[in-house]
């Protein structure tokens, strides 16, 4: 820092005689002192003596210019301070906000990316849009993969039990119904995007923020939650590559306060809510960003803090400067500033005691001048300290170009020690072109007199990189008017040139990156004029091929441009209405996407986003061949579900044809058995009479599950509603298998709680025999079978387990579908392999759900549940 209005011509006086220069621009007077002093004291004679009382005043007045004079230098440099003090803090505040606005976007892009994954996956699963239909799966496990920071996403049900996993594909079903992002959307309905506080991934065990939004169904209930964990280290990684200084802190909080993820990490702060601090007065006073000076309450550390909200999300980001560190520049100027003064005031009172001594004896001034000299030495000491400490090249030449001064900053970038640059040209430290140009500029300076500034020069330093500076080179004028040296000073901006260098690079590959997607990707500014734009964006806009003969037209000009091709209207428009509808579209952002007949006969996904201070995002998709897909899909479904109801009616005609005739069969085979009659003769057609009976039962059960079956397939099996007492329902299904059990010898147990309902009291009958007869059929000799229900907050649950033969892990997916058995099953035990898939749709068809635990060996336990609208808690 200059030393800025603070007695500069005592130490250019003192620069001047030693034969250097240290860059104050202020033109060099003469020496401090040409007295030449006697070698004794003159004699006194009576005029010398009659001028005592004089001389006595002229001390006063001295002493009271000195006192003036200090005082004077002293409110200078108190007010040079205090201005110093004010730029500084004025300059960290910028410096904060705008790293706080640099972590505002970072943060915008980031969670807007996993906002955007979720609105994705909401659009998927509620089948609309242009997910409708894509493999959720594959879609999210992408989303994951190529969205930065995102650890996971999932997508949970209205039970709270998790159906996918973007880090899984084969997802056993774990319940996250007490997460507090799934109970705060569970019951609230217009609650958007939420924030958890930050929690420990139950796997991976790495820190985690969860971003969630609310699932409805067509009803507008709540049908579950989609949520996002994004990796706090990610975040961290990122604000550790910002340098916010010793004692400086990153932080990410949520719009209540309360402290996410911070850098430096200390996890004592993090999930707490800093309440009565500045920042979080200014979220509870609604504002959207300050800087305001803190002090943190556990370190006790003064801190310059920044923040501002993250666009509409729930997040704020703050930047905090330590006091000490953004602080420190300014007091070490002031540090140099107090030495220069000091020496001022020791050159200023060394004078005065010159002066003063001069009037009195020849030896004491004598003494006094020697102890000044020693002095002024030291100064220029501390003057040197100073320009060596200075972080920038600093250096003074004569007018033919040899340097009286380099500091060693400059030395070290040479690989030189100061003094061995003294006298020496730039040439014998710069070889090549630059060595000329810098000679040629410095021989300019000295003829015109005019000083340079902001010179931009590169060249290698010692270790062989490329350094780059800006300098400037002031003249120092001598007595004859001309320029007898100059002062160069050259600030290091190879850190700025690289990251520019950094920056270009980035720019051309995100310019890559945009030409390479198949889709159509283009922005337009906020005055609506396209600014970036891929080539398949703009051959299904205008038909051409190199975007940026299109860059800086209008939406409106690219509308008509494609109209003009031969781009139809929609149904209903005009030209004119067409492209008033189409600039609004543009303007407020489409909520999702829209499909558009382009001009060459494509279809193409429309989806356009209003992102604040940047513009109109628009994506383009060709989704022809995806709308023929479709067009053929609807086609193939609607034969299907034609032949599907062909099917059903041909069941139900050829039931009622069968059971006509068997029921006759069976009637008969059973007066034959019973010899009613008269007897048969040989107990053999006996034997044959009972098994035509019982196969012919056999034939009219398979019959009417087929019957049962093709109704709820073809959507023609309807509930019969009514009030029904669970516990009687119950009891009056074990009564009637309790035959079956006591001749397959298992006993039956029952324990519950009385129960009202609202249900089909006939087919949750049918539910309960079929779960009866597969438990008494398939458990052993001397095994059990165990019926519970009971009444939950959640609903009506009824468990049946047996202690039979169970079902092995490979075939106990597939015993719920129609037709399939467990290996080995349909051979053993009979059966037709539809009483668990009548059972599972009939429990569907009440709201309910039916669930399967089974180990080979060890039995099975089967078990639906009812949802709590249909418990009838008053009438229980």
């Amino acid at each position: 820092m200059p030393l800025a209005g603070v007695y500069h011509a005592p130490v250019n006086n003192l620069l001047t005689r030693t034969g250097a220069s240290y860059g104050i621009d202020c033109p060099v007077p003469g020496p401090i002192l040409e007295a030449r002093l006697p070698d004794r004291a003159p004699k006194t004679d009576a005029r010398t003596e009659s001028r005592v009382p004089d001389v006595a005043r002229l001390r006063w007045v001295l002493l009271c210019l000195v006192v003036l004079l200090g005082v004077a230098i002293g409110v200078v440099y108190v007010t040079a301070a205090q201005s110093a003090n004010e730029r500084t803090i004025e300059n960290s505040a910028r410096q904060t906000a705008a790293l706080a606005r640099t972590l505002e976007v970072h943060a915008a892009r980031s969670f807007g990316a996993a906002d955007t994954a979720l609105s994705a996956m909401i659009e998927a699963l509620e089948g609309r849009g242009a997910f409708a239909g894509v493999d959720l799966q594959a879609m999210i496990a992408d989303r994951r993969n190529f969205v930065p920071g995102i650890h996971s996403i999932v997508w949970i049900d209205a039970d709270g039990l998790v159906r996918l996993d973007s880090t899984a594909i084969d997802v056993a079903p774990r319940d996250v119904s007490d997460a507090n992002y799934f109970t705060a959307h569970r019951d609230r309905s217009g609650l958007g995007l939420y924030l958890s506080p930050p929690m420990a991934d139950p796997d991976s065990g790495a820190s985690v923020l969860i971003i969630s939004r609310r699932l409805e169904d067509s009803q507008g209930e709540f049908a579950g939650v989609v949520a996002a964990a994004l990796d706090a280290e990610y975040f961290r990684a990122y604000y550790a590559t910002l340098d916010v200084g010793v004692g400086g802190s990153i932080a990410l909080w949520s719009d209540d306060g309360m402290l996410l993820i911070r850098e430096p990490h200390n996890p004592a702060m993090i999930g707490r809510v800093f309440a009565g601090q500045p920042l979080h007065r200014g979220l509870m006073s609604g504002l959207r960003e300050q800087t305001h000076r803190v002090v943190s309450p556990l370190d006790g550390v003064a801190r310059l803090q920044s923040w501002r909200r993250v666009a509409d999300l729930p997040f704020v980001v703050s930047v905090a400067f330590a006091e000490e560190y953004y602080m420190a520049p300014m007091r070490a100027a002031l540090r140099t500033q107090l030495i220069a003064v000091a020496a001022g005031a020791v050159i200023t009172l060394a004078l005065a005691f010159l002066v003063w001594f001069q009037l009195g004896r020849h030896a004491r001034l004598d003494a006094e001048r020697r102890a000044g000299i020693e002095r002024l030495a030291q100064s220029r000491r501390q003057l040197r300290t100073v320009v060596d400490t200075v972080p920038a090249i600093i250096n003074a030449k004569d007018r033919e170009g040899r340097y009286t001064l380099m500091n060693a900053y400059q030395a070290a970038v040479f690989g030189i020690h100061p003094r061995e640059a003294i006298g020496k040209r730039v040439s014998e430290f710069l070889s090549g072109p630059l060595a000329g140009e810098v000679e040629a500029l410095e021989r300019e300076l000295a003829e015109t007199g005019r000083a340079i500034r902001d010179h931009a020069e590169s060249f290698p330093d010692a270790s062989g990189r490329m350094r780059h500076f800006l300098t400037s080179k002031i003249p120092i004028f001598g007595d004859d008017g001309k320029v007898a040296q100059y002062v160069s000073v050259a600030t290091d901006v190879t850190a700025i040139r690289e990251m520019e260098a950094t920056t270009r690079a980035a720019e051309a590959r995100m310019r890559a990156a945009i030409e390479s997607i198949p889709e159509g990707f283009a922005i337009f500014d906020e005055d609506d004029r396209l600014v970036v734009a891929n080539r398949p964006y703009v051959e299904m806009f205008a038909g051409e091929t190199d975007p940026s003969r299109l860059q800086g037209r209008t939406f409106e000009e690219l509308v008509r441009m494609s109209i003009a091709r031969g781009e139809p209207p929609e149904p209903g428009f005009t030209t004119e209405t067409w492209v008033a509808e189409r600039m609004r579209r543009h303007r407020e952002g489409m909520t999702g996407t829209r499909l558009l007949r382009i001009a060459d006969g494509r279809t193409v996904s429309v989806a356009e986003r209003h992102v604040p201070g940047v513009g109109v995002v628009g994506i383009r998709t060709d989704v022809s061949r995806m709308v023929e897909t479709e067009a053929a899909l609807r086609n193939a479904r609607d034969a299907a579900e034609s032949a599907n109801r062909a099917k059903s009616q041909f069941l139900a005609n050829m039931s009622h044809e069968l059971r006509t005739p068997l029921n006759a069969i069976i009637g008969f085979a059973e007066m034959i058995e019973k010899e009613i009659f008269g007897k048969v003769g040989s107990k053999r057609y006996i034997e044959y009479a009972a098994d035509i009976a019982a196969s012919g039962r056999h034939l009219v059960d398979l019959i009417g599950d087929v019957l049962d079956m093709s109704k709820i397939e073809a959507g023609r099996y309807t509930l019969e509603e009514d009030e029904v007492d669970l516990t009687q329902t119950i009891e009056a299904a074990i009564a009637i298998a309790r035959g079956q059990a006591h001749h397959a010898g298992v006993r039956l147990n029952a324990a519950g709680e009385k129960l009202r309902l609202r249900a089909d009291g006939r087919a949750l009958r049918q539910v309960l025999l079929n779960l009866l007869s597969n438990a008494i059929k398939f458990t052993p000799k001397g095994g059990r079978v165990d019926v519970a229900w009971r009444a939950r907050e959640d609903g009506v649950e009824v468990d049946v387990a047996d202690t039979g033969i169970g079902i092995s892990q490979e075939d106990l997916p597939h015993v719920i579908e129609p037709f399939r058995q467990a290996q080995g099953v349909g051979r053993n035990y009979g059966g037709t392999g539809l009483g668990l898939a009548i059972t599972k749709r009939l429990i569907e068809m009440h709201g309910g759900r039916l669930e399967i635990e089974s180990e080979a060996g060890k039995g099975t336990r089967v078990r639906f549940r009812l949802p709590a609208d249909r418990w009838l808690r008053d009438a229980a």
